[in-house]
């Protein structure tokens, strides 16, 4: 897939299409997973998937995902806005660093066999999983504000701030 192609995905404005309170909490490997779904608001063909993890013991540990959702073909991770812990770079800049970060599908990472957001950038637009919700949400054109569908995240135990500024 071409750069100009991951960058329209990613930047295509969108709506939640599908989110089942009852059921998109889960833990898994010490991480609660919270999912649901979105299509762009342009062209509802294009499905993507939306993840938050967050490590249940450390709090700076987590991530926040949008998956493109092709019909068919494998899905791809087009961003993801991480938690503090180290990371290197196996494109383009061949950086490594240790830090809160935001992976970002790129041309060359897929052409080179690498996880399609393989390349990541040092960031401080959040230093909490709030924060990162929040800046995810618009990064990635969401339409709705995030505590329509993400709520519990406000009473978590291990949430020091509120969800949303």
């Amino acid at each position: 897939m071409k750069q100009v192609d991951l960058d329209g995905l990613i930047n295509a404005p969108k709506k939640i299409s599908k989110f089942e309170t009852s059921r998109n909490v889960r833990i898994q490997k010490g991480s609660e997973h919270y999912d649901c779904f979105a299509i762009s608001v342009e062209d509802e063909t294009l499905q993507f998937k939306i993840f938050v993890r967050q490590n249940q013991k450390f709090i700076d540990k987590f991530s926040v995902g949008l998956v493109y959702l092709p019909k068919t073909g494998d899905d791809i991770c087009l961003v993801r806005c991480n938690g503090f812990h180290e990371h290197t770079n196996h494109v383009k800049d061949y950086a490594c660093f240790s830090g809160f970060h935001i992976h970002r599908a790129t041309e060359e990472a897929i052409m080179q066999g690498h996880s399609s957001e393989q390349y990541a950038i040092m960031t401080e637009d959040y230093r909490t999983l709030p924060q990162a919700l929040s800046f995810f949400w618009n990064y990635v054109n969401i339409q709705e504000k995030p505590h329509q569908y993400f709520p519990q995240l406000l009473n978590g135990k291990q949430l020091p701030l509120p969800l949303f500024e």
